[in-house]
C-alpha cells in the first residue's frame, strides 16, 4: 500500500496544489500518512514484543525443586508471549481504526452536515435579501 501511494505521490501532490482537486489530494495524503503511521506502530509493537519475549526467557527461575522445570516454564512463557504478540500485531490497524479514528471520522461527518446546513441557511437568506431589493 505504501509503495502504491508513494508511486502516486506526484499526482497526489499535484491534486493538493489545484483547488479543483484538493479533496482528492487530501484523500491521498490521509491514506499515505495513516498507512505509514500504522506500519510504524506495528514495527514498534513487534520490536517491543520481541524485547518482552527475550527478557522473559532470560529471567532465572530457581524456586522449583524439580530439575528442568525452569526451562520448560520459560519456554511456555516465551511461546505464550510470542503467540500473543503475533496475534495482536496484525490486528493493530483495525483496532486503531475502530477505537481511535472513529470519533475523528464521526466529528468530520458532523462538521460536514453542519457546514451543509449553514450553507443552505446562508443561501436562503441571500435569496430573501435579493428578493427584498
Amino acid at each position: 500500500m505504501v509503495a502504491l501511494l508513494t508511486a502516486l505521490s506526484p499526482l497526489g501532490l499535484l491534486c493538493l496544489a489545484l483547488p479543483q482537486t484538493q479533496r482528492w489530494g487530501q484523500i491521498w495524503l490521509s491514506a499515505f500518512v495513516s498507512s505509514v503511521m500504522i506500519q510504524f506502530i506495528q514495527i514498534t509493537a513487534l520490536s517491543l514484543g520481541g524485547l518482552l519475549v527475550s527478557y522473559s526467557t532470560s529471567i532465572q527461575i530457581s524456586t522449583n525443586p524439580v530439575a528442568g522445570l525452569d526451562t520448560i516454564i520459560q519456554q511456555i512463557v516465551a511461546l505464550l508471549l510470542s503467540g500473543a504478540v503475533f496475534y495482536l500485531v496484525p490486528r493493530l490497524p483495525s483496532m486503531i481504526q475502530s477505537y481511535a479514528l472513529r470519533p475523528i471520522l464521526q466529528a468530520q461527518q458532523q462538521a460536514d452536515s453542519v457546514q451543509s446546513q449553514v450553507t443552505t441557511q446562508v443561501e436562503s437568506m441571500a435569496i430573501r435579501a435579493i428578493a427584498a431589493l
